[in-house]
């Protein structure tokens, strides 16, 4: 019975100093979007390296290169996903030298500076931005010209899907294309 007694205190021990006894840890409530400016503390066009990624949101759950010189870094807990690039063949997953190029936002607690947020209905996304351009599911909500070839993109979408929000995209060429 002794032996029942110190294997039972023994078990909840490793429980409890294991973690899984505790709360899990409490997802944020709003996560901001500025167009194709800011993500959270995220500056993309003043410092939109890795390296600048990594000081706003913490180690990437998952860091992974690409065939195509390019790198993607994931954070899971926050639904958020971003491309760098390197034009001059250095390697994109190192912190100095991955310029941002795109990410790809989803869960509820992404909000825009405007109120739309992600699960929101379509039909809010049409009264806070009157979108005038789409690819595909995707509305523009910011359109950007690029200064070396004479054609726009868009900076800042959302993905309608069965008649809600669900994702938001950022495009910035930070590496000068």
């Amino acid at each position: 019975s002794r032996r029942v007694s110190v294997a039972l205190v023994a078990v909840i021990a490793l429980l409890l100093v294991g973690g899984a006894g505790s709360a899990p840890s409490p997802q944020p409530t709003s996560i901001l979007v500025r167009g194709d400016v800011q993500i959270d503390r995220f500056r993309v066009q003043r410092d939109g390296t890795l390296d600048g990624a990594i000081r706003a949101f913490g180690r990437p759950t998952s860091l992974r290169r690409g065939r195509y010189q390019d790198c993607i870094a994931r954070w899971r807990p926050i639904g958020l996903r971003i491309g760098f690039y390197n034009l001059g063949g250095r390697n994109p997953c190192l912190r100095q030298y991955g310029y941002f190029s795109n990410a790809t936002m989803v869960g509820r607690h992404w909000v825009t500076a405007r109120g739309l947020r992600l699960g929101d209905p379509a039909r809010r996304l049409h009264v806070l931005y009157s979108p005038r351009r789409f690819t595909g599911s995707w509305a523009w909500l910011l359109t950007r010209t690029y200064p070396a070839y004479d054609s726009s993109y868009s900076g800042f979408t959302a993905k309608i899907y069965r008649g809600w929000v669900t994702a938001f995209r950022v495009r910035y060429p930070a590496g000068g294309d």
